[in-house]
């Protein structure tokens, strides 16, 4: 599990960010994924504090997505750019 991170975590910081964990990890939730930069590609989020809308419209280079638990929705899922070739879907 992922200790430390609170509600006020926020990634805008990391312009070059392209591989993120935040598996485990509940204080990671909507205003913190919104922050995440549009150089991301790989994005493993099950088990965090993503709510059932959150959007992950906003990366456009996101290629990887491993997602679980109250954020994996069919609203959710619409938000996936185009660019994704792999969706991995977890309990």
């Amino acid at each position: 599990a992922c200790t430390g991170m609170t509600g006020a975590v926020r990634f805008h910081h990391l312009p070059h960010l392209r591989v993120l964990d935040v598996s485990g990890c509940r204080g990671v939730g909507d205003a913190a994924i919104a922050t995440l930069p549009p150089s991301l590609e790989e994005l493993c989020m099950q088990g965090t504090g993503a709510s059932p809308g959150v959007s992950l419209a906003h990366l456009p280079r996101l290629r990887s997505v491993t997602m679980g638990g109250a954020a994996c929705t069919a609203d959710v899922l619409a938000t996936l750019p185009p660019s994704l070739t792999r969706l991995h879907v977890v309990d």
